[in-house]
C-alpha cells in the first residue's frame, strides 16, 4: 500500500513503454511499492496502465519535487538530468552517466509472481521473471 504523505519515500521511473518498465524494473518497483514507497511511472508512449497497477505504481508525467530514487531507461537519461534524486538507477544500453556501478537487485518471491502477472497483462505469453534485475547506479549530488 502506498502513501501520499509528503515524507514518504518516492521512486519515479521513466521509460519508453510499459513493457520496458515491467521487464527491466518490475520487481524492484513492486518491492518498493509494498514497502510503502510512492511509485510513479512516466512513459514516452501512452499505454494501458494495467501492468503498472498490478505492480503498485501510478502513472505520472512528472516526478515529485524530490525523489529518493529515479529509475530510468538509459536512452532517456539525458532528458532528466535536472531531476533532484539521491540515486539514479539505469537500465539499457551503456550511457555516459558519469560514475556508475553495477547493482543487482534480488526480487522477493512476491515480486516475481506479480512481475509475471504484469508481463502477461502487457502481452508477454511466456512470462518468466528472473530472480535478479540489473541496473547501473549513480549517486547524485543534490542541489540546495
Amino acid at each position: 500500500m502506498t502513501s501520499d504523505a509528503p515524507l514518504s519515500y518516492r521512486l519515479h521511473i521513466v521509460a519508453p513503454t510499459v513493457l520496458d518498465v515491467v521487464r527491466n524494473a518490475g520487481g524492484y518497483l513492486f518491492d518498493r511499492s509494498m514497502a510503502g514507497w510512492k511509485v510513479t511511472v512516466a512513459l514516452r508512449e501512452p499505454a494501458d496502465p494495467t501492468p503498472l497497477v498490478i505492480l503498485g505504481a501510478e502513472t505520472a508525467s512528472r516526478p515529485a519535487d524530490f525523489v529518493q530514487t529515479l529509475a530510468v531507461c538509459a536512452d532517456l537519461y539525458d532528458q532528466l538530468r535536472d531531476v533532484d534524486a539521491a540515486e539514479v538507477l539505469l537500465w539499457g544500453r551503456a550511457a555516459d552517466t558519469g560514475d556508475t556501478g553495477r547493482v543487482q537487485y534480488r526480487l522477493s518471491s512476491a515480486a516475481r509472481v506479480f512481475k509475471e502477472a504484469a508481463l502477461r497483462a502487457a502481452g508477454v505469453v511466456d512470462a518468466d521473471a528472473a530472480t535478479v534485475e540489473t541496473f547501473r547506479s549513480r549517486a547524485r549530488t543534490l542541489t540546495a
